[in-house]
């Protein structure tokens, strides 16, 4: 399901409930003037306390440590979290990058010597 790719994004504002999540709005209900809700989750039902319930539900499993660790490190970053195709389609919608590109390496290593050719 589309919504779960967002799911790494609130988990911090699940975790920390910060009031920048949309999490607050999409499973608590609380009004947010600066959130448009996505088709995909009005579809999810017919009523605000149905949304709600459904959107909650997403967030119940918990996250191994690992999860945890990719989520924080990738926020501190400013990165998206999510597979390839998500950096994909996030980047087709904001057109900009998603995960910061490498810096090169230690160019005075044997190993970076040897990759370079």
């Amino acid at each position: 399901m589309a919504l779960k790719s967002g799911r790494g994004q609130n988990l911090e504002g699940v975790r920390y409930c910060l009031t920048w999540s949309s999490y607050r709005h999409n499973a608590l209900g609380e009004e947010n003037s600066l959130i448009t809700e996505h088709e995909l989750y009005l579809s999810l039902g017919e009523s605000v306390a149905s949304r709600n319930e459904k959107y909650k539900k997403i967030f119940e499993a918990p996250n191994s440590k690992s999860q945890e660790l990719q989520v924080t490190e990738a926020t501190m970053r400013g990165e998206v979290y999510g597979s390839s195709q998500f950096h994909y389609k996030i980047r087709q919608l904001d057109s900009r990058t998603t995960k910061l590109a490498s810096h090169g390496g230690d160019r005075k290593s044997e190993y970076y010597k040897s990759q370079a050719g």
